[in-house]
């Protein structure tokens, strides 16, 4: 999948956050699927930098 995101589309920063038992799928689809960038997973309350 080749993603690009629209020069007229502005966006500074988005945050997803949703309960899950499917982490990893989920932050496939986010990532690999709509090609979005990673910053924190944060799992209970454990914060993680994700590289």
């Amino acid at each position: 999948m080749e993603s690009k995101w629209p020069n007229e589309m502005k966006v500074a920063q988005i945050r997803v956050a949703r309960p899950t038992d499917q982490l990893k799928k989920v932050v496939n689809f986010y990532c690999e699927g709509l090609g979005l960038k990673k910053s924190v997973l944060s799992k209970g309350t454990m914060d993680m930098t994700a590289s």
